[in-house]
């Protein structure tokens, strides 16, 4: 039998909404769409992206855990994992 490896995307594909885009969107105010537009026009990178959205976050833990509890998991999503996990095959998101 030959190894196995699972990969997902997370935003849009394991759960059914991005919510990467919601979240920098919710925690800097509105302050990263600027930087979303300059990506959409190849102007910068996904990563310098990711780095100034992340860069405009004012938020704790708690807050983002209970952000997140507002968005829902793709349906089988769940089970995926389970399965992946109970098989003993490396599942990253």
């Amino acid at each position: 039998m030959k190894n196995k490896i699972i990969f997902s995307d997370f935003d849009g594909t394991f759960c059914e909404k991005d919510i990467g885009h919601h979240l920098y969107t919710r925690f800097s105010g509105g302050k990263n769409k600027k930087y979303v537009e300059m990506w959409k026009k190849g102007l910068i990178s996904t990563k310098e992206t990711l780095i100034r959205e992340t860069s405009l976050l004012n938020v704790d833990e708690k807050q983002i855990y209970q952000f997140l509890d507002r968005f829902r998991l793709r349906k089988g999503a769940r089970e995926l994992y389970t399965f992946a996990k109970s098989s003993q095959i490396p599942f990253y998101i």
